[in-house]
């Protein structure tokens, strides 16, 4: 490192600093004694008195109040010698200022300040007496006064930036949480959308492969079938994903096409031609329902009818019923064979969505048979006919 690199970072220490400036003083203070007649006597007494006043001066910052005392101390021993202010009072209304302005409550600091004013005027009074030096003590008094609200008046200033500062972390550290918190959030929402949009197809794809090899040789015209209805299910992923892709780059709040009951009997078709043997049952459809309620019911029905597809025997029984007040869904079937078991993120997602659309989820098994259960309100807006239904 340079000494051109050191001397800056020197200057910021705030101990150099106030060297400096004692230092000065001191120079200052010779250089009047020289021209007033040199050190004879009080006087060289009063400068060495205002070196040690100024040599304590040094950590004012650090120990404000046992410098302040230092200070008086010095103060009003010379005063009293000379039988006149010293000239040391100026560095004591330096430590009382540092002192008040750096207290760290108000009262704390009314209560320093009241007591260097006291105090400045304490030797004076003894020098002069009750009734002699009028015009000195009132002088120190107000000087004294002054210097301890401005002291005041900086001290609460800093304490204003300072805890404006500390709000402005605070409210930037609570910005980045929530940013944190809406990409998870975001994160969760995306792999949720890839998992009913795209498993639902992929499902469908497995299960008809599987399908078409078994019969490639014994039986072609449903091996045919069912590689028609892979390459169905495939067209359908590449579709889909485009379109949900579009909905994750719009914001929340807009206006977004999505899927919803109204698909209801595409999807069971779907299921259908997946292999999966569904009886429906579905009341109070057609009906208009809030995008959020209506996307989160359908995609309730298409992994529960995945879920059967994948664990089951091959049949679900499939349940809808609207009313004004709520969306009911059932989604049933015998559970399959033991190692079709699954990760679980399936029924983590519908649980989510039920969630978010102020509605509820419970799933489980009841005998032999894996129930889904969904109730979402409905909260009908007006249908395409004017009315509410």
């Amino acid at each position: 490192m340079s000494l051109s690199d050191r001397r800056p970072r020197l200057l910021e220490s705030r101990l150099v600093r106030d060297a400096l400036i004692a230092a000065s003083w001191l120079i200052a203070f010779a250089a009047l004694r020289v021209s007033g007649g040199g050190f004879g006597g009080l006087a060289s007494i009063d400068f060495a008195v205002a070196a040690a006043a100024a040599l304590a001066l040094v950590w004012r910052r650090s120990s404000p109040i046992a410098v302040l005392a230092v200070t008086w101390l010095l103060y009003a021993g010379s005063t009293v010698m000379a039988g006149d202010v010293s000239n040391s009072y100026f560095l004591f209304s330096v430590a009382a200022y540092t002192a008040v302005s750096s207290a760290a409550q108000v009262r704390t600091a009314i209560a320093i300040g009241m007591v260097a004013v006291g105090g400045s005027t304490l030797p004076l009074l003894v020098v002069y007496g009750l009734n002699g030096g009028t015009a000195e003590v009132v002088l120190i008094l107000v000087l004294t006064g002054m210097i301890a609200a401005v002291g005041l008046a900086v001290g609460m200033n800093r304490k204003v930036i300072a805890t404006q500062r500390a709000r402005a972390v605070e409210a930037e550290e609570t910005r980045e949480a929530l940013a944190h918190t809406r990409v998870a959030q975001e994160r969760l929402r995306i792999a949720r959308e890839l998992h009913d949009a795209v498993g639902h197809h992929i499902a469908v794809m497995n299960v008809q492969a599987g399908v078409a090899e078994a019969l490639l040789e014994s039986d072609r015209d449903r091996a045919s079938a069912a590689l028609a209805s892979v390459q169905e299910a495939g067209a359908k992923v590449l579709e889909e994903l485009p379109l949900m892709l579009k909905v994750l780059r719009q914001d929340e709040d807009d206006d977004r096409p999505g899927v919803g009951l109204d698909q209801l009997e595409d999807l069971i078709a779907q299921a259908q031609a997946a292999g999966l043997a569904v009886t429906s049952a579905v009341a109070g459809l057609p009906a208009r329902l809030p995008d959020g309620v209506d996307q989160a019911a359908y995609r309730i029905v298409q992994e529960a009818l995945t879920n059967a597809t994948r664990h089951g025997d091959g049949t679900a029984v499939l349940d809808v019923a609207v009313d004004p007040v709520s969306v009911a869904i059932r989604v049933s079937n015998p559970i399959g064979a033991p190692g079709t078991s699954g990760s679980g993120f399936g029924l983590v997602g519908m649980r989510e969505r039920a969630t978010a659309a102020d509605g509820s989820l419970d799933t489980g098994r009841e005998g032999d048979l894996f129930v889904v259960r969904a109730t979402l309100p409905a909260r009908r807006v007006a249908s395409d006919e004017g009315g509410a239904r």
